[in-house]
């Protein structure tokens, strides 16, 4: 097989994980300090992705709005936003700021928006 066929690929692969080790560091960095109205891409247990927005910060403690909608793909998250703030849940999920912690650790917490 010749090599040179085979490296814009790798190439391509390369720009892919840094720019995916790029996001986690910035996630890393935002998680620990969310506001009112940032936009979680989440990648869910089941393979789907969504988005969370945060109604609330208060001491240890942010609330989050999730979004009633799913996609099989991480690009269709996009889809998702464009359904605008109707497509959230009126109810509130409290959680930890340690928890939210742990989530972008573990990669569940894809990218942060920061509005």
């Amino acid at each position: 097989m010749d090599i040179c066929r085979l490296f814009p690929y790798r190439y391509r692969f390369d720009i892919f994980l840094y720019q995916r080790k790029a996001e986690s560091k910035k996630v890393n960095q935002w998680v620990l300090s969310p506001q009112k109205n940032d936009i979680f891409h989440i990648k869910l247990k089941n393979e789907h992705y969504t988005l969370y927005r945060v109604n609330k910060v208060s001491g240890d403690s942010v609330y989050l709005a999730l979004n009633k909608y799913e996609s099989d793909r991480e690009e269709g998250l996009d889809d998702i936003a464009a359904k605008g703030d109707t497509a959230y849940d009126n109810a509130q999920q409290g959680i930890a700021k340690p928890f939210l912690v742990e989530m972008a650790r573990e990669g569940s917490i894809l990218d942060i928006e920061q509005k």
